[in-house]
C-alpha cells in the first residue's frame, strides 16, 4: 500500500501562478484507501454474578458539516469542494476554494485527508492567506486550528518542500487515520513557485 501512496500527489504545479498537484501515476490505485483496515475482536460472553451497573452514555458533540475549509488564525474561510485525479494531475478547478482529493482519506472517517488549493501572485486565490511571500514562509504555525467540513484539526507541523523532492517525503503518503495534509504553493516575489507549503495536522478527539 505504501508503494502507491509514494507515487500519489507528486507535486503542486503552478497554474495561474497558483498550484496543482502532479501525480506520477495512479495505476493500481487501491479504491479502499479511505477505509480503515482492522481485525474484528470477538470476545467470549461473560455472565456477571451481580447485576451490572447501568452505563449512562456521555453526550457526544455532533460535527456540523459546513462545506468549508477554515483556518481562523489567518482569517481563511472558503468553500470546500472535491477534486478527482485526472490523467495523473490534481488541479483545483477554481482559485477561490479548497478541494479535498477524492479517493484518499475522509475527514469524517479513516485515512489521511489531502486538501489542495491554489495560491497566486497578483491574483485572488484561497491559498494566498496561508503564505507570506516577502518573508518566504507560511503564515500557519503549529498549534493553529484547521476545520475541514466542520471537523477540527490542530496543526502539528508546517514544511516548505521543494516540488521536485515532494515524493521523497515518504511519511506524507502513509495513510494515517485522523490526519490532514494541506498543500498550496509558496509564491515568490519574482519567478515561478518552486516550493510547496505543506501543513500537517491531526484531528482533535
Amino acid at each position: 500500500m505504501k508503494r502507491w501512496l509514494l507515487r500519489g500527489l507528486v507535486s503542486l504545479v503552478a497554474v495561474l501562478a497558483g498550484a496543482a498537484i502532479s501525480v506520477a501515476t495512479l495505476a493500481g490505485l487501491d479504491h479502499d484507501v479511505g477505509r480503515a483496515v482492522g481485525t474484528a475482536i470477538r470476545e467470549k460472553p461473560v455472565v456477571p454474578t451481580v447485576p451490572p451497573a447501568v452505563a449512562v452514555p456521555m453526550p457526544v458533540p455532533e460535527v456540523v458539516r459546513d462545506g468549508l475549509l477554515r483556518v481562523p488564525s489567518v482569517g481563511l474561510s472558503v468553500s470546500l469542494g472535491q477534486v478527482q485525479v485526472v490523467d495523473g494531475v490534481v488541479n483545483p478547478p477554481t482559485s477561490d476554494a479548497a478541494y479535498l482529493v477524492s479517493g484518499y482519506g475522509d475527514p469524517h472517517g479513516a485515512g489521511t485527508a489531502y486538501v489542495a488549493m491554489h495560491s497566486g501572485r497578483g491574483v485572488e486565490a484561497a491559498g494566498n492567506v496561508l503564505i507570506d511571500v516577502d518573508a518566504g514562509q507560511a503564515r500557519v504555525h503549529a498549534g493553529d486550528q484547521v476545520f475541514v467540513d466542520g471537523v477540527p484539526y490542530v496543526v502539528q507541523e508546517v514544511r516548505l518542500v521543494e516540488k521536485a523532492v515532494l515524493p521523497e517525503e515518504s511519511d506524507l503518503w502513509v495513510p494515517v487515520d485522523g490526519r490532514l495534509v494541506l498543500f498550496t504553493c509558496l509564491q515568490r516575489p519574482e519567478g515561478r513557485s518552486i516550493q510547496n507549503v505543506v501543513v500537517i495536522a491531526e484531528r482533535e478527539s
